[in-house]
């Protein structure tokens, strides 16, 4: 048995000291730990305004907020943003699914790590990557084909999805220091 969606968000969470602002930057780098991480089973991804949207993510994470694993803060009443800190029984479950999930947990720290340097884990440049990622993996050659930013400006209108050439640039050079795609 693998992680669960519990497990991805305080392993998420606790990675970067515990806290993380913006509920679309939980929802992108969990994206982003369900493509890297073998044994983390979260599907049912839907394009969104915002990229990919998992529920399954979103009702988890009101359901730790109720339960007391995370506190839910809004910051910003006016662009809707949250804060998710965890709370000490959140700690408590984090440090224990690191200790049963060790190997996980250095994927997930070094991801978080990759997107700080990259974008300050803002959710914009995150959602940027997703959309890009969520594209070149919805055609029908996935991966394989070779696409370059314009390609992904162009597809993201058939999902809705403004997105210019050079921020499925951005998106891409990240989703490049991840690891995740070899394209141009």
């Amino acid at each position: 048995m693998g992680l669960d969606v519990f497990d991805a968000i305080a392993l998420t969470l606790h990675a970067n000291n515990d806290e993380i602002i913006s509920k679309t930057t939980v929802q992108k780098l969990i994206y982003f730990h369900t493509v890297m991480i073998p044994n983390l089973d979260i599907s049912n991804y839907i394009h969104h305004f915002y990229g990919p949207f998992n529920r399954e993510v979103s009702t988890a994470l009101a359901d730790m907020s109720e339960f007391s694993y995370v506190e839910e803060n809004i910051i910003s009443s006016y662009y809707e943003t949250y804060r998710y800190k965890l709370t000490e029984n959140g700690i408590k479950y984090a440090e224990t699914a690191q200790k049963k999930y060790p190997k996980e947990f250095g994927t997930i720290a070094n991801t978080i790590k990759i997107c700080k340097e990259h974008c300050e884990l803002k959710p914009t440049p995150l959602s940027y990557a997703a959309k890009a990622y969520y594209i070149l993996t919805s055609s029908e050659d996935g991966l394989q084909g070779k696409y370059t930013a314009r390609d992904v400006e162009t597809i993201a209108k058939d999902f809705d999805w403004n997105v210019s050439a050079d921020d499925a640039l951005a998106g891409i050079e990240l989703l490049q220091k991840l690891d995740l795609v070899s394209i141009t």
